[in-house]
């Protein structure tokens, strides 16, 4: 056996009949990664392969090509089911598609789930979202927000809530307010709170609620409330809206009772249909104390007059000034009008001291203060 370089013009290959001679350039004809005409197989050319238990067999290439092709596209536009890219096309290809720093999308971009870090802009001109719950963990959101805002951009703007007809809260530049095309409901113990901050009794200058049983507006301590109209007029809810109260601009205030007008002022005073009545009674009828005995006025007498048969002791600090009592003698006999720590003027002679009262007689005493008092009347002495 020769080790080294060998150099001859032709090398005979004895094949199984002794008869095959292989030239050397035939030999390298072959050259790796070509098909070599398999011996003892019948069929057409074949390779030899090596598989992975360490054997060979021959296999029939895929095509009539004796090797594979590469496709060199950066833009991998071919559609071929037995050639594979080259790498650099490959690599090409990828690297347009890896995310950039600042990437453009055209067309549709479809995710089951999209988690972004970073800010969102939207452009366009719908933005729509599908979503059954929209959850924002900021607390304030801007609307309107333009390179230059101003109310003219604003007007309009607002929320509208689709439905059978849209419900809208949306500001007017016009009326330069909110406006709303739907109710509002305050439930019960909720307030429309109006005004500044809380006020010295714990509320707000203004608050209008209904507290489960009755309607309340109410005010601050120390803040006026006005109700400025020209006119108004209350009616009943039930009842057919019947007439409570109403008035105008110079002109008649009118109260009603059961839809029939009771008090109505007027230019030079009141009118008053029916009978006008204090905490003594009818103040055209003079109200009255019948009693026996003898009697001690009370603060409940003034205005009164004083029915009586027995003495009658007028007591000190009772009565305030201007009020009046009249005492009448129903008896067959004299009774006497006794002051109790109070000076009692009489009137006709300027005396002073207890005074006796005739059968029959009628006194009226005058309370200039709650010590002081003067009487005058007939049968008086």
């Amino acid at each position: 056996m020769a080790y080294g370089t060998i150099k001859a013009d032709q090398i005979t290959h004895a094949g199984a009949g002794g008869s095959d001679v292989d030239t050397a350039v035939s030999l390298i004809a072959n050259k790796e990664g070509t098909a070599v005409t398999s011996t003892g197989e019948s069929g057409t050319t074949k390779f030899l392969r090596a598989d992975g238990d360490g054997t060979c067999s021959w296999q029939v290439p895929p095509d009539t090509n004796t090797q594979l092709t590469l496709i060199d596209e950066d833009d991998m536009a071919s559609n071929d089911a037995t050639k594979p890219p080259s790498q650099q096309s490959v690599k090409a290809y990828v690297d347009t598609k890896a995310p950039t720093a600042n990437p453009t999308f055209t067309g549709t971009v479809n995710a089951a789930a999209l988690t972004l870090s970073g800010n969102l802009t939207v452009g366009g001109t719908t933005t729509t979202v599908s979503s059954t719950t929209i959850e924002v963990a900021d607390k304030n959101l801007e609307l309107g927000k333009v390179s230059s805002p101003d109310d003219t951009t604003a007007d309009a703007g607002g929320i509208t809530l689709k439905g059978a007809s849209d419900k809208e809260i949306k500001w007017s530049n016009t009326t330069d307010a909110w406006t709303t095309s739907e109710h509002f409901h305050v439930p019960d113990n909720k307030k429309l709170l109006i005004g500044g901050a809380y006020g010295s009794n714990g509320s707000h200058d203004l608050e209008i609620y209904h507290n489960g049983t009755k309607n309340l507006i109410e005010s601050d301590a120390g803040t006026n409330t006005e109700i400025w109209s020209d006119t108004f007029f209350v009616k009943s809810v039930t009842g057919g809206g019947e007439a409570i109260l109403k008035g105008s601009l110079n002109g008649s205030v009118e109260a009603y009772y059961d839809n029939v007008k009771k008090f109505e002022t007027t230019a030079t005073g009141v009118t008053v249909t029916g009978t006008v009545t204090d905490s003594i009674g009818d103040v055209r009828t003079l109200g009255n104390n019948v009693t026996a005995g003898t009697p001690t006025l009370a603060a409940t007498d003034a205005g009164k007059y004083v029915y009586a048969n027995g003495n009658v002791t007028i007591p000190a600090s009772t009565f305030a000034q201007g009020q009046m009592v009249t005492i009448i003698n129903y008896s067959g006999s004299s009774i006497s009008i006794i002051g109790t720590a109070i000076t009692l003027y009489n009137t006709a002679d300027a005396a002073t001291g207890n005074r006796t009262l005739a059968s029959r007689g009628m006194a009226t005493i005058l309370f200039h203060s709650s010590s002081e008092a003067y009487i005058s009347g007939a049968g008086l002495t």
